[in-house]
């Protein structure tokens, strides 16, 4: 039985039928049912079919349009209902549409738009088309349904549809089913031939008046995979139709109706659940409301119990100080510490000797040790021409500021053969 909640209208070969939960009821309009439906209808005199038109996918529907009216296939104005587009050159485009006459257009849109619920409409192309973009196939396939005398099918693929076409039996009796048949695998080959394309399997949707098709389901020239059926009841016989569980894979966002009417549509199927999702989220924000009073109240009281223990205590007045002694017992530790840190005489030599070259003479050095820092004065001479003695003075000076001494002061006197030098040095102690 047909476990979906949906309701649907069926409307094939002049007899239409309301179906829920698993019941089939003969109608005569729209007026005769309640709630929202789905309207799957083949649409009396229309035509389904592909084209080419030379035009961009703008304006297919147009062009398309005027050359089916001038056709001659129908009496008076034409509606167009297209089902897909795609642009095949610069200023071509393939279309896939059904058309049918204005007349009956209007009265299928009116049936549905005075209707006090949500009626929406499916061609059978619609169903068809929506099917095959959700069959999983390597190549291009048939998708075809069988109703009475009657079989609507079209080929394609997710990208692109090659054929649309209904073919027609003398009657519903097994000797012409057999011939439609071979009437469609020959329309088949012939899509196949011209557009140099293999169907790689046909998908075949029954309906409660489909006949005995096992001669379709056993030809081995196709492979012909059939639609899971389901029972459906009608004035209290039990029917086999493939066609509800195929239409359960699709959305009414494959229905020809305007867009306002789809968001119509959900937004009343889904307004049970979006109230108790309300009602929900309601009840939630007063719980944390309430939560948050409680827990507002618990810290209000520790506050308050902390403000009590904090007056409760008393500090006694801090001892009074000698600042003279504090004062002398910080510079202590701070001479100790600067002691510590500080390089030895032996290193400061040390230091100076290691810079020095063999041209370059000390004959004052000077050291001295004071507010946190080293300072060193240094006097020599070197014996050699200007050139080299100002290249030995300042890679002496290098070194020692590789060893942390920073220049204050640099005096360099020169003659010929012999220079002086008088520098400054001073190093921080950390």
């Amino acid at each position: 039985m047909i476990r979906s909640l949906r309701k649907y209208v069926v409307e094939l070969d002049g007899a239409r039928f309301s179906c829920a939960k698993g019941k089939l009821q003969e109608i005569d309009d729209l007026n005769a049912i309640s709630g929202d439906n789905w309207f799957i209808s083949d649409m009396q005199e229309s035509i389904s079919r592909t084209m080419t038109v030379d035009v961009v996918p703008r304006y297919a529907d147009v062009i398309a349009q005027k050359q089916v009216q001038e056709s001659g296939e129908f009496e008076g104005s034409v509606t167009l209902i297209p089902h897909w587009r795609k642009q095949k050159g610069k200023n071509t485009t393939d279309i896939f549409f059904t058309a049918i006459p204005a007349h009956l257009s209007s009265q299928y849109l009116a049936s549905g738009g005075e209707h006090d619920d949500n009626i929406i409409l499916f061609p059978i192309y619609s169903v068809l088309y929506g099917l095959l973009r959700r069959i999983r196939a390597k190549g291009p396939i048939a998708l075809i349904f069988q109703h009475g005398r009657f079989a609507d099918m079209i080929i394609g693929s997710k990208k692109k549809i090659y054929y649309a076409n209904r073919s027609v039996a003398f009657d519903s009796k097994e000797v012409h089913l057999v011939s439609l048949w071979e009437t469609i695998k020959e329309d088949i080959k012939n899509v196949e031939k011209a557009n140099r394309i293999e169907v790689v399997k046909s998908h075949l949707i029954t309906w409660i008046d489909s006949g005995d098709l096992s001669v379709w389901a056993q030809d081995p020239e196709r492979d012909l995979q059939l639609f899971k059926s389901e029972s459906v009841t009608l004035n209290g016989e039990v029917h086999q139709t493939s066609l509800f569980k195929a239409l359960q894979r699709l959305t009414a966002f494959d229905s020809v109706a305007p867009p306002a009417e789809k968001s119509l549509y959900y937004t009343k199927r889904w307004a049970p659940w979006l109230n108790l999702a309300f009602v929900a989220a309601i009840i939630m924000l007063i719980g944390g409301y309430f939560s948050y009073q409680q827990k507002a109240a618990q810290l209000q009281t520790i506050s308050s119990n902390l403000d009590r223990k904090i007056a409760g205590t008393r500090l006694e007045a801090p001892l009074s100080l000698n600042k003279e002694k504090l004062e002398q017992t910080f510079k202590l530790a701070t001479d100790l510490y600067f002691c510590r840190k500080a390089a030895s005489y032996k290193n400061v030599i040390n230091h100076v000797s290691d810079a020095i070259s063999s041209d370059l003479s000390l004959e004052v050095l000077k050291l001295d040790y004071r507010d946190d820092a080293i300072y060193l004065k240094l006097y020599g001479r070197v014996s050699s021409s200007f050139r080299r003695a100002q290249k030995e003075y300042r890679d002496f000076m290098t070194k020692l500021k590789q060893q942390g001494y920073m220049v204050e002061e640099s005096r360099f006197d020169t003659d010929i053969k012999n220079s002086k030098f008088l520098i400054n040095l001073k190093k921080i102690v950390k």
